[in-house]
């Protein structure tokens, strides 16, 4: 999936934010679905991601991500170093955790991001 700076991302036909490197995301108080990935190619293709792990929170700033995420030994596995880790969210407020779960689950069904097996 290709995204450009300034630009959002889209997968399974969501449009997400931008992707910010995770060392330098601030989180929201907001309900998100969220999307991890990394760069396969920074230096050849610095504007396309792979989508390695997609998640749902009703608070983002309570979340916990950098470090803190119990999927982060998967992300820094495949990102290969925190620098190459990205974030980006699909904001949801007022939502609740079954709709949100539901995007997640089709994000999942459809592109089968590694960390989420």
């Amino acid at each position: 999936m290709k995204g450009r700076k300034n630009m959002a991302i889209t997968w399974a036909s969501i449009e997400f934010t931008n992707p910010v490197k995770i060392t330098q995301w601030d989180p929201p108080y907001r309900a998100a679905v969220y999307a991890i990935m990394r760069k396969k190619d920074p230096i050849n293709k610095p504007n396309t991601y792979t989508l390695i792990y997609v998640g749902e929170s009703g608070n983002l700033s309570d979340r916990g991500f950098y470090k803190s995420h119990h999927k982060y030994p998967c992300w820094t596995r495949e990102a290969g170093v925190d620098e190459n880790i990205y974030i980006s969210v699909y904001l949801m407020p007022n939502s609740t955790e079954e709709e949100r779960r539901e995007i997640e689950g089709n994000i999942v069904k459809k592109i089968h991001p590694v960390c989420n097996d």
